[in-house]
């Protein structure tokens, strides 16, 4: 089977603070994707029983969406020896449950990404559709991969497309594979926990909110003088207010990129492990810090 990969996705700016009035942006990731395939001389289908379980799912949905979703093909090739061959990492906030709801739609829905007139409500039923993996799903992480385009997502939860660049040539976005795996939620409650404090609440409304909504602004309008500002400025807000959403063996790596003004790091979604978000005008030098590590190009 040749299908076109689906993309996975990656937050750039909004982390943590989205639930509380901050501006969040995120975007396709292209060299993390996934793509329907035939398992070949009868080898065991990887996740089999957990895909056939999610299209019982999908089954008893069905009458809840918008469009149809046809469960038996999908059943049957699942039964057939299709997967979903995928290299975007489980449990780094990359959207890899995301990206399988999109190639779903994709491959096995009635849905036509060309007549989407409502993106509220297209997030929403991919949200119930991403609901299986999660519990409960905010939508997003499928809408961008269907999409295949950068969403701004503002203070209320409205979401509207964004053309947006990440390549330049006095500057790179990377990401740096911490090889951990974890989990949102407990890093959401650690938040909202912190939140509980008069002091640290506001120096996140008033400071860090702030310059991440400018930063998403300097991306858009390609502003790379005041964006490479502000990402320092996110960078050391980040360490002062989520040092425990940053893992202990990569602190003095965050510590040694604001002293160096080599690199700076943020989190890149949760914290807690996964990626970090990098940036960098030279990277060839960032690279030999990193020699050790897995990087990955944000393009």
């Amino acid at each position: 089977m040749n299908t076109k990969p689906t993309p996975g996705k990656i937050i750039l700016f909004g982390e943590h603070i989205i639930l509380v009035g901050g501006r969040a942006l995120a975007m396709p990731m292209q060299s993390l994707n996934g793509k329907w395939a035939f398992e070949e001389n009868d080898v065991v289908t990887p996740f089999k029983n957990e895909l056939i379980a999610f299209g019982e799912f999908l089954r008893r949905l069905n009458p809840n969406l918008s469009f149809d979703i046809d469960v038996d093909n999908f059943i049957t090739d699942i039964n057939n020896g299709m997967h979903f061959d995928s290299n975007i990492p489980v449990g780094y906030g990359a959207g890899s449950s995301g990206a399988i709801v999109a190639a779903i739609c994709q491959k096995y829905s009635t849905l036509n990404i060309e007549e989407i007139k409502n993106l509220t409500t297209l997030q929403k039923e991919l949200g119930l559709m991403e609901n299986y993996f999660h519990g409960a799903s905010s939508g997003i992480d499928p809408l961008i991969s269907l999409l295949n385009q950068p969403l701004l997502i503002d203070s209320e939860g409205t979401v509207t497309k964004k053309n947006v660049s990440t390549s330049f040539d006095k500057i790179t976005f990377f990401l740096l594979d911490t090889e951990i795996s974890r989990q949102t939620s407990p890093l959401v409650a650690i938040f909202r926990k912190q939140m509980q404090d008069r002091g640290y609440e506001n120096a996140i409304r008033s400071q860090l909110i702030p310059i991440n909504n400018l930063a998403i602004d300097q991306l858009i309008q390609e502003d790379i003088s005041g964006l490479k500002d502000s990402f320092q400025k996110i960078s050391q807000l980040q360490y002062q207010l989520f040092l425990p959403m940053i893992p202990k063996a990569f602190q003095k790596l965050w510590i040694k990129g604001l002293m160096s003004d080599l690199y700076c790091l943020k989190l890149c979604g949760a914290g807690g492990g996964g990626f970090l978000l990098g940036m960098t005008d030279d990277l060839e030098r960032t690279k030999f810090v990193f020699k050790d590590m897995k990087l990955v190009m944000v393009e």
